[in-house]
């Protein structure tokens, strides 16, 4: 009978601490999915990321870096804002840089707007490293993650025609230039290159998670 009765002891612990590890469990599964959505971001996201309220505060921020630099007293804009993926609402919340390239069109002064069409501008591998530099070490002063892309210039016009045009810019060059032995879509610790179908080449940078981002680039 004793030993019985030490088996059932046994067996009722057991139920128990299986019984609290189902909680436990189930507290830690809800709490990931609560703190996301109290925050207005998909319950599938990192319960750890990017907040909204973090978003907001790092966008002008980052859009005050990138505004000091000699690329953009040279004429190149940046357009920073919040953005965000879909994982059945926001998730993996980010700042986006874009290198806007310059809009002056006196080179061509002499074209045929006939035969015109959209131009497309390399980024300069300077430009593109003035810019990480720059928003590497305001993400990680914000704790946000950052990715810089080229978009498109401000509208310009062409003499005797009202068509508007646009530079489309590129980071093509400048990436294979910086980063030579850089795959696309391999990630690294503290950044890596991506191909965005909205926003072509990107160069990601983890500067929620890792520290001395701006060193790791090996940019100066």
């Amino acid at each position: 009978m004793y030993v019985l009765s030490q088996e059932r002891r046994t067996r009722s612990r057991r139920a128990l601490a299986a019984a609290a590890l189902t909680v436990l469990a189930a507290l830690v599964l809800t709490a990931c999915f609560v703190v996301p959505l109290s925050d207005g971001r998909s319950p599938f996201d990192d319960p750890n990321g990017t907040s909204f309220a973090e978003l907001e505060e790092a966008v002008p921020l980052v859009q005050a870096a990138v505004d000091t630099t000699a690329a953009a007293e040279a004429g190149w804009g940046f357009r920073v804002t919040g953005e965000s993926e879909n994982c059945e609402g926001a998730c993996n919340l980010h700042v986006l840089v874009e290198i806007l390239p310059p809009s002056n069109a006196d080179e061509f002064a002499q074209a045929d707007p006939a035969t015109f069409s959209n131009p497309t501008q390399q980024v300069p591998a300077d430009v593109l490293a003035q810019t990480l530099v720059a928003t590497a070490d305001a993400g990680e002063s914000a704790s946000v993650n950052v990715r810089v892309s080229a978009s498109w210039s401000d509208a310009f016009t062409l003499p005797g025609s009202s068509v508007e045009y646009y530079r489309e810019g590129s980071l093509a060059d400048a990436i294979s230039e910086l980063f030579p032995d850089a795959s696309i879509g391999t990630h690294g610790e503290a950044y890596w290159i991506a191909d965005s179908p909205v926003h072509g080449l990107q160069v990601v940078l983890n500067t929620r998670d890792v520290s001395d981002v701006s060193e790791a680039l090996g940019l100066g």
